[in-house]
């Protein structure tokens, strides 16, 4: 069956424009960032383990090498950002990093592990001039430094330098390590100076005059000059200029200096240059350091970074890093899978409050908690103004019980908390609130109802006790699992004591609180003391062995207060509490823990939401790298067939190392190669690849050894290629024997070839009946018509050889002697005879 072969020439280019991103956490195993922590607590120092814009390396000078470290300091003294939750510049309550104003931010270190030596020549450092190093990722080169009064050092550094020579009357292209490309051309030399002054032209755009050692700002590009002559400038290029100056080398101390970036100057920049002179001569550099202070307050929001709230971007010297904060761990408040809801909210008639919980065993409870409706004069209290809401016991004596000696504080009616461990701070203890039903005393029980909603009661049993003065009977209470002591009183009423909280006796000074899911505690105050009061406080609780450190318990205190002249009542949380969006009537805050207090007030009333984490809550903070390596791809064609196939790579990236591609399908690769150049260009022999679909894989490494990678798509296609070998040119007169022409072919797809051939002269055609495709062995008749029809096919062996390239020869063939033979026949008429020919690929004969 007939192939055809279709070829389509195009230009593909698929550009990759991407960065390597990594992130070093404020975090550890044992130690996360909680609120109100600053980072400097959590990770004090980040190196090159964490960072490969910290990356140890070395730098070279004629005085010698020596390698250098690079840190980044967040140090808990200087209150460094610190996870709060405020209300930010913009009126939002939101958890953010916060930068107070003249608080450091951070602190970088470079190390230099054997000293950084340089001879000092008319103050100048000039060793150090050309020396390479890399800063926060940035490839930086020094072009001046400058030691001044023996303790006045500055340091000029640009990025990416490019030092060069050029002469007048020359324009020379340069390209950069970032693929940016600069015409320089020099416009004019001032030879009336000494030394000369010269101005250069990039781009069109002219510098200054610049005479030995100075320099220019073109936009973000560095134009400087080492040395100038009548016809020539020794000249450097390069991004980002950086100055570092310390006023005062000897001291020991971060001094006001100058941190200077593309000549402008880094407000609240602290730079300290340790060093010292070396006999007379030299000078030795071990440290650069500098701390930048916050000029007001930042608020660094979720999802952002310091660079978006920090005044001067530039204060971080190098675009290659940002300190990010990503919100806490469990942000949706509403999730039960991290939170807990407490609520104290008001009723209708704005005279009483009742509170929602979620106990250790995730049953939901809702009770009435405070009273101001002054009904029956009983003005302030706990629950509402008929029953009473319990979370003190009452006394029973064990010795008997007379009027004064026994306390039955439990009435029809009354609610109260009941629990299951006799801790009285112990965030595992199961809290459940019942209300006193029923008693039928024709059978001896007692009802309680759960204060669920669901309508569960607890049914118990109980005995007479007529030997004991004031006491009708006695039973037990089991509820998770434990059993409590319920006595019942001698009267009308039948009013009960209850060992409340399972410790074996029955106290007024056993006060029994409320444990939250979560293991919060709550505390509600003083029960026996109300009367007469306008207010009670509450206190939340956590305990510290909950905290990841140990830092005591926390409280947080909600004050609740009766208005005696509405009787209504109002609720103060006690924690700093800020308005979102300036709003009236909502007021937010967050505890150490992660608890959040929603507090909204309308007129004289109030409600509280508290969402109690699980687990304590922690911010997400890290420092985020990220330098630019980018590929772009350019593929000259999609399909392949004989012609010649390239590809061109070019890899953008100040750090590259090493490039190398494949052309691989499922199984395996046809071709690898490696490169040492960030721009080059593959050109490959299409009849080599074999049919089928691929893929050409371009891996660019940089310098930190990270990896990105390109892939295109190409689909391979049968192909036929002949170079005609025996002869110079395919004109032949026929003469008394055959005349032959020998052809070199190539296939991929399909080893038989068939040929055909049309030749005439005027009204005369040539009778292909006397023409053949072979070898020494082998014949084959050629189509004379315009296809293949009637056509043998010639069968091609596998390739036998390819270039070093070409990994997989798998169906591809090759014979390199076939012949056209033309044989001269009777009835053959004299003349010029001209015409075509062709070559085909079928699957079989």
């Amino acid at each position: 069956m007939k192939r055809l072969i279709l070829v389509c020439i195009l230009l593909l280019v698929i550009p990759l424009v991407c960065a390597w991103t990594n992130n070093a956490y404020f975090d550890s195993q044992t130690d996360h960032l909680g609120i109100n922590e600053s980072l400097g607590q959590v990770i004090s120092s980040f190196d090159h383990n964490d960072l490969s814009i910290l990356k140890n390396a070395s730098i070279s000078t004629a005085k010698g090498s020596t390698t250098y470290s690079q840190h980044l300091r967040f140090n808990s003294s200087w209150f460094s950002p610190r996870l709060r939750y405020i209300e930010t510049d913009d009126d939002v309550v939101t958890d953010t990093l916060f930068i107070m104003d003249a608080d450091y931010i951070f602190q970088y270190d470079i190390n230099f592990n054997n000293g950084l030596v340089s001879e000092v020549s008319s103050s100048e450092l000039a060793d150090l001039r050309g020396a390479d190093i890399i800063i926060l990722g940035s490839n930086y080169s020094f072009v001046k430094a400058r030691l001044t009064n023996d303790v006045n050092l500055g340091l000029s550094l640009v990025e990416d330098m490019l030092n060069t020579t050029i002469t007048q009357g020359e324009l020379n292209t340069y390209e950069l390590v970032d693929g940016s490309i600069y015409e320089v051309s020099i416009y004019d030399i001032n030879t009336s100076m000494s030394p000369p002054e010269v101005k250069l032209s990039v781009n069109g755009v002219l510098t200054k005059y610049l005479s030995n050692g100075e320099s220019d700002m073109l936009s973000n590009l560095c134009v400087g000059v080492w040395n100038v002559t009548n016809n020539s400038a020794h000249f450097y290029m390069g991004r980002n200029w950086l100055e570092i100056e310390d006023t005062n080398v000897s001291d020991g101390d971060y001094d006001t200096g100058i941190l200077r970036v593309n000549g402008e100057n880094i407000d609240d920049a602290y730079i300290k240059i340790e060093g010292s002179a070396l006999f007379t001569s030299y000078f030795t550099i071990n440290n650069i350091s500098y701390r930048i202070k916050a000029d007001d307050d930042l608020y660094i929001t979720p999802g952002s970074g310091l660079r978006s709230v920090i005044p001067e971007e530039e204060a971080l010297i190098t675009p290659y890093w940002d300190i990010k904060y990503n919100g806490l761990n469990h942000s949706n408040f509403s999730d039960t899978n991290h939170y807990v809801p407490i609520i104290i909210y008001h009723t209708q008639d704005n005279a009483s409050y009742y509170m929602n919980f979620t106990n250790t065993a995730s049953e939901n409870y809702s009770f009435p908690l405070i009273d101001n409706s002054n009904a029956s004069n009983l003005s302030f209290k706990y629950g509402t103004h008929n029953n009473t809401f319990h979370f003190f016991e009452g006394f029973i004596n064990t010795s008997g019980c007379n009027t004064s000696s026994c306390v039955f504080n439990i009435r029809l009616g009354d609610y109260f908390v009941i629990n299951h461990l006799s801790d009285e701070y112990n965030s595992s203890t199961i809290s459940t609130v019942l209300r006193y039903a029923s008693i039928n005393t024709s059978n001896q029980t007692i009802t309680f109802i759960k204060a669920s909603g669901s309508g569960d009661t607890i049914s118990i049993n109980y005995t007479n006790n007529s030997g004991v003065a004031n006491v009708t009977g006695e039973g037990n209470l089991t509820v998770a699992g434990v059993i409590h002591e319920v006595i019942i009183e001698n009267s009308t009423d039948y009013s009960l004591a209850i060992d409340m909280n399972s410790d074996g006796d029955i106290n007024t000074s056993d006060e029994v609180r409320i444990t939250v899911r979560g293991g919060g505690i709550l505390d509600l105050g003083v029960q026996n003391n109300l009367s007469g009061r306008t207010n009670t406080t509450l206190s939340l609780i956590t305990l510290s062995n909950d905290f990841e450190e140990f830092a005591g318990n926390e409280t947080t205190n909600i004050t609740i207060t009766g208005n005696e002249t509405a009787h209504t009542v109002d609720i103060i949380p006690g924690l700093t509490t800020y308005s979102p969006n300036r709003s009236s009537n909502t007021a937010q805050g967050m505890t150490r823990y992660g608890a959040l207090f929603n507090h909204t007030y309308v007129n004289t009333t109030s409600d509280l939401l508290i969402y109690y984490p699980l687990s304590q809550v922690f911010g997400n903070a890290s420092i985020e790298e990220s330098i630019p390596l980018n590929i772009s791809l350019l593929v000259s064609s999609t399909t392949v067939a004989a012609e010649d196939f390239n590809f061109s790579v070019r890899v953008n990236t100040s750090y590259f190392t090493s490039c190398a591609y494949r052309i691989v399908n499922e199984s395996s690769a046809v071709w690898n190669h490696s490169s040492g150049t960030k721009n080059f260009t593959k050109s490959f022999d299409g009849i080599y690849l074999p049919v089928g679909n691929w893929t050409i894989i371009v891996n660019a490494t940089d310098y930190y050894d990270h990896v990105v990678s390109r892939n295109a798509t190409i689909e391979s296609v049968a192909a036929i290629e002949t170079n005609l070998t025996g002869s110079s040119s395919a004109t032949a007169t026929i003469g008394g024997s055959d005349i032959s022409f020998t052809f070199d072919i190539i296939t991929k797809g399909y080893p038989y070839v068939k040929f055909y051939m049309n030749l005439s002269s005027g009204s005369n055609t040539y009778d292909v009946s006397y023409a053949s495709i072979g070898n020494s062995s082998t014949r084959k008749n050629i189509s004379g018509a315009s296809s293949y029809a009637g056509a043998e096919a010639f069968v091609l062996p596998n390739i036998s050889n390819a270039p070093a390239y070409a990994m997989i020869t798998t169906g591809l063939y090759r014979y390199n002697h076939t012949t056209l033979r033309i044989t001269p026949y009777s009835g053959l008429s004299a003349g010029t005879y001209t015409g075509s020919y062709g070559w085909g690929l079928f699957d079989s004969e």
